[in-house]
């Protein structure tokens, strides 16, 4: 059945709020992110903290659009978040990562597009995407609270699908259209129209999420200022935003242009 998106996004926050009251995780401290020294949350903690589930539920959601793809991402961001979790001294968290880590892999090899198979033989749904954005959600604020890594370089850690999720929405947005309706607005697609394959398409978003992602680990590794590490991210956002629609609109209008001189 087909909900709408205010009954999803109700759900969507009454699961943010029993992990914040039953699970006891929530963002308290968002760090320093524009050099002014650490911003404290106070009383805002928790409808912030319902806001990232929320962003981190649709994203990961309106990611899924191809065989393989939402998958490998969650996967390559649990392998990162593995290695923080890790290094943190979180044992407990790594090892439920590594579990997922596996479940993930299994489901891969009967999702992913190999050469010996053409088609996925079984898919994830929105059932699977949805539950797969609450976890990387719990899992990334978790870190954060617990100092594995500052709030800043969470959002490197699942850059990719926050950017495509903003870059679509604001397009939708600005052409009238609902933000939450579906259409072939989102990379994959762009991918596949500038002529990849789908395995293809799947393979290089999996790098440029693994890029970005490892940027995040490098730029915790190296304690580089928590200010520097949101800005670069909101830099790229920008460059996104604007950058994508301009390419897909330049594809599009090629295209037409050939198809009218034939």
């Amino acid at each position: 059945h087909d909900l709408p998106a205010n009954i999803r996004l109700a759900v969507h926050l009454l699961a943010g709020t029993l992990m914040i009251f039953w699970g006891g995780n929530k963002l308290n401290n968002l760090g320093d992110l524009l050099f002014i020294g650490d911003i404290s949350l106070g009383y805002l903690g928790v409808p912030f903290t319902l806001f990232c589930v929320a962003c981190s539920i649709n994203a990961v959601n309106m990611t899924d659009g191809v065989d393989g793809l939402l998958g490998g991402l969650a996967l390559v961001t649990l392998l990162l978040m593995g290695y923080l979790a890790l290094s943190a001294g979180l044992n407990d968290t790594f090892m439920f990562i590594g579990v997922l880590a596996c479940c993930l892999i299994g489901f891969l090899a009967l999702n992913f597009r190999f050469p010996w198979r053409a088609r996925a033989a079984i898919f994830m749904g929105d059932a699977g995407s949805t539950v797969l954005g609450f976890i990387l959600a719990w899992l990334l604020i978790d870190l954060a609270r617990e100092g594995a890594c500052p709030p800043a370089v969470t959002l490197w850690l699942i850059a990719l699908p926050l950017l495509d999720c903003a870059c679509v929405m604001i397009k939708r947005r600005r052409e009238g259209r609902g933000m939450f309706t579906a259409g072939r607005d989102h990379l994959h697609h762009l991918l596949l129209d500038f002529g990849f394959s789908v395995r293809q398409t799947v393979m290089i978003i999996y790098g440029i999420a693994f890029s970005l992602g490892l940027f995040g680990v490098i730029a915790n590794e190296l304690h580089l200022h928590e200010s520097a590490v949101f800005l670069s991210f909101l830099a790229l956002l920008g460059s996104y935003i604007v950058a994508v629609p301009k390419l897909s609109r330049a594809l599009h209008e090629g295209r037409l242009r050939k198809i009218g001189s034939r």
